[in-house]
């Protein structure tokens, strides 16, 4: 059974591998060595744009790049501490 995409779902999914691909070029050339960098880079190219969604209840939230960078740090001072 094949599941037909509509013209708007076709889209939508090229704009989002156009942009994607647009700012990955775009943030060339750079080095990762580690998943700290790899957060820091990622904090500082998308910042407050969402990372992912999720309900809470019924209400739908955004979890953004900088919340995924302060709860990593927060994280990682808690090990420390231990």
């Amino acid at each position: 059974m094949t599941v037909k995409k509509t013209i708007a779902g076709r889209l939508k999914e090229r704009i989002g591998r156009y942009t994607m691909k647009k700012n990955m070029m775009k943030n060339r050339p750079y080095s990762i060595s580690n998943l700290k960098d790899l957060i820091e880079h990622s904090t500082k190219t998308f910042g407050d744009k969402p990372l992912y969604y999720y309900k809470d209840g019924g209400e739908v939230k955004e979890f953004t790049y900088n919340q995924m960078n302060d709860a990593v740090n927060q994280l990682g001072t808690a090990f420390y501490s231990m």
